[in-house]
């Protein structure tokens, strides 16, 4: 695939501009060019009880790229490129007692690349950019990810209707970072020397299903994630302190849930609890820059609601809805600033939709929809001073058959 486009995706119209000429592009020097290739192939191999798989795979990727929503406080451009190989190995096992299944395998990956940025000079006329000339070199390094990945999952049912399931998967990751350019210590683009970063961690699964018959299933599950930062997070450093340092993300999750099948009536309800250790967020500051740093805890919980019915006459009734709280538990930025309590920006509480369908059974293939959907507020800043107050729509669709091989 290819992409070759001129960026302006946070370039805010102004009032009259946006009536007059919505189409107008204050940023016409911003660019996003990008590359990318995807091979792959897989091999199957099918015993009486058991399936081995084999997916060897390569990608290539290019980007270019100068951003419009930084030309004001942080204009740069920058290339980055990355090649990967790697291997997708599974092999399931089927055995009689218990109706056991056995899962074992591996995700390996090896991913060499590197990036290049520039700061750059660029200019304006009005509230158009116009024109850039290029500045100093502020990134240049290479950089290679590699990962090894074994995993292995048991599924049992020492009774009939109980379904019972332990995983564990261990993560090995790590980045070799070469940079060609001095290491700089201070200032708003810091350099890191050349290092390299190792994780690996052990992370459970466990989970559990009960088959009480149509109307009500029952199932739980407690799992650990994991999450290494990123090239850009790790070594593009910016005016951070410390982004080598950054920590790998960890996660706990609980959830539990019922579903069920009454008349015409189908259900499904799910709580979670999901707390999040040292997640990695972007921190704007005062000047406009933005930095990522470790959070040190969030936690999000919620309810998760979807219910379908399908009365007679062609109709179905479908409404599904979230109802959550992400909220900042452990996170102190700055000295000066606690955001421990408050709720993350850009969150909103609640998400649904309601949708109603008619089919008539006269016209096959024929349907019309009337959809409401709902974003409930949020906060637009970590601080919580400035909240957005949601929105509606609705949706109207309907689509019939108008001749062979043809849909309006």
């Amino acid at each position: 695939s290819r992409i070759d486009q001129n960026t302006a995706g946070a370039s805010l119209l102004g009032e009259e501009d946006y009536r007059a000429r919505p189409e107008l592009n204050y940023a016409p020097i911003s660019y996003r060019r990008v590359g990318a290739l995807r091979l792959s192939a897989a091999y199957e191999r099918r015993g009486a009880r058991s399936l081995l798989g084999v997916t060897p795979y390569a990608r290539w990727n290019t980007m270019a790229l100068l951003p419009d929503w930084m030309l004001a406080f942080d204009p740069v451009r920058y290339e980055s490129w990355n090649a990967s190989m790697g291997l997708l190995a599974r092999y399931r096992l089927e055995l009689a007692p218990w109706r056991a299944r056995l899962v074992a395998g591996a995700d390996v990956d090896h991913s060499p690349g590197g990036r290049r940025e520039w700061a750059i000079v660029p200019a304006r006329d009005g509230r158009v950019w116009t024109s850039y000339d290029d500045g100093p070199r502020l990134y240049d390094y290479r950089v290679t990810f590699h990962g090894v990945s074994p995993y292995l999952q048991v599924e049992a049912s020492p009774l009939e209707r109980v379904r019972l399931l332990l995983a564990a998967r261990y993560d090995r990751l790590g980045y070799d970072y070469d940079t060609r350019l001095e290491p700089v210590a201070t200032g708003r683009h810091r350099r890191p020397a050349d290092a390299r970063v190792r994780h690996a961690r052990l992370s459970p699964k466990l989970g559990a299903a009960i088959d009480a018959g149509p109307a009500l299933q029952l199932w739980t599950a407690y799992q650990q994630g994991f999450r290494v930062p990123s090239e850009g997070q790790l070594f593009r450093q910016g005016q951070a302190e410390n982004t080598v340092g950054l920590r790998p993300i960890r996660a706990e999750n609980v959830e539990a849930g019922a579903r069920g099948q009454l008349g015409p009536l189908g259900y499904e309800v799910v709580a979670y609890r999901l707390e999040k250790r040292d997640d990695i967020v972007t921190l704007r500051n005062p000047d406009g820059t933005r930095e990522v740093a470790n959070a040190g805890r969030t936690l999000h919980r919620g309810v998760e609601v979807g219910l379908g019915v399908r009365p007679a006459g062609g109709l179905a009734l479908e409404a599904s809805w979230s109802v959550a709280r992400h909220s900042y538990e452990e996170w102190r930025p700055r000295p000066e600033l606690d955001l421990a309590g408050r709720e993350i920006e850009e969150a909103p509480r609640e998400i649904g939709s309601v949708r109603l369908t008619w089919s008539p059974a006269a016209l096959t293939g024929a349907s019309a929809s009337l959809e409401w959907a709902r974003v409930g507020p949020f906060w637009l800043d970590a601080e919580n001073t400035h909240r957005y107050g949601g929105h509606d729509l609705l949706h109207l669709r309907a689509e019939a058959p108008v001749g062979r091989g043809f849909t309006a």
